[in-house]
């Protein structure tokens, strides 16, 4: 999954992991964001997906995020979101990593791939249809609330 910087939301193509995924309201409805090349992109709903990532220990961790379907070409994790949710990023070209902390007792370090001078989490799908585990259970999460500067 791309980790963008500059990415106001998180966000997908709207047939992505489409039957994995607990489809919810769009946190912004009525409202548009602003791609790279200027086009506006309006938030047509929200999916809550989870999957398995590996910590810099190997070990396997859960992980969920909301994202907003939208006309992207591929999943975007935002590090605004990431740091709204109390986590952080470090996008350095020797050791780029994703910092989990919020509401645990310790922090979980996420090593980040670069490809292109692209930053990339290497993320295993989860079926959320099935999951036993509450959404408010799970490990680590990026929920956001709805933001009124997110959106032009």
């Amino acid at each position: 999954m791309m980790v963008d910087s500059g990415a106001a939301i998180s966000a997908c193509p709207v047939d992505f992991m489409q039957d994995l995924a607990i489809k919810m309201a769009t946190r912004y409805s009525g409202r548009h964001f602003v791609a790279a090349n200027g086009a506006k992109i309006p938030a047509l709903f929200s999916r809550l997906f989870a999957f398995t990532v590996q910590n810099d220990r190997r070990q396997e961790k859960d992980f969920s995020v909301r994202m907003e379907c939208c006309d992207v070409k591929k999943p975007i994790l935002s590090v605004h979101e990431l740091a709204v949710a109390g986590h952080r990023a470090v996008l350095d070209v020797v050791y780029p990593y994703i910092e989990l902390w919020a509401d645990t007792q310790y922090k979980v370090c996420l090593p980040l791939k670069v490809s292109n001078g692209t930053f990339w989490l290497l993320v295993n799908p989860v079926d959320m249809t099935t999951s036993t585990t509450a959404i408010d259970k799970m490990v680590f999460k990026v929920l956001c609330e709805e933001e009124e500067s997110q959106s032009s």
